[in-house]
């Protein structure tokens, strides 16, 4: 059986891509966790493109530095944060637009 940090973590991936689905309908993403030179662990929101056949990326949203062993979860924590903001404030120009249009 898992630890249940792990089963959190695998949790808040999911809704990190749905909400990223959302945000990104057309964009190939992925939700990497790395180890960085400074020991820290870092969650991202990747796009991965190509261009003249070298395969490129950029991030779209990096989580929050996490220190212990288990500080891919608090990285995800503060991307799932970030993406429910960026969620809100999307749907928040849509109901406007919505209530302009009615006008």
């Amino acid at each position: 059986m898992a630890p249940k940090y792990l089963k959190e973590a695998v949790a808040l991936q999911v809704l990190i891509e749905a909400n990223v689905r959302l945000l990104f309908p057309d964009v190939p993403l992925h939700i990497i966790t790395a180890k960085c030179e400074d020991e820290q662990i870092y969650a991202c929101v990747v796009q991965v493109y190509e261009i003249d056949g070298k395969k490129q990326h950029q991030i779209l949203l990096q989580g929050e530095p996490g220190h212990s062993h288990w500080g891919f979860k608090s990285s995800l924590e503060s991307i799932f944060r970030k993406s429910q903001a960026l969620l809100g404030k999307e749907l928040n120009l849509i109901a406007l637009e919505e209530s302009d249009s009615k006008y």
